[in-house]
């Protein structure tokens, strides 16, 4: 995660922006951190919707505190059991 002063963002903000689109930017303002810029340029809209949806993160932490989960390399050893050929 990159960090850059208020200050640096007004003098290099396309530059900012750019590095946004692969890596979250910690904004400080005052030696403090005050936002985090986080490029948006592959989003569709329901992507933003999503993102900022309180009910949808409040079910993410639902469903991880329950349950049991599964990990990826076990989800693509089924899935190729299932179809015979590896998952991509």
């Amino acid at each position: 995660m990159k960090k850059v002063r208020a200050k640096d963002l007004q003098l290099n903000v396309d530059e900012i922006l750019n590095s946004s689109q692969n890596e979250r930017i910690v904004i400080s303002r005052g030696g403090r951190p005050c936002a985090v810029l986080v490029g948006i340029e592959d989003y569709d809209a329901e992507d933003l919707r999503t993102a900022s949806s309180k009910d949808f993160w409040r079910m993410i932490r639902r469903r991880r505190t329950r349950g049991k989960s599964v990990p990826l390399a076990e989800v693509q050893a089924r899935l190729k059991k299932l179809h015979g050929r590896p998952n991509r």
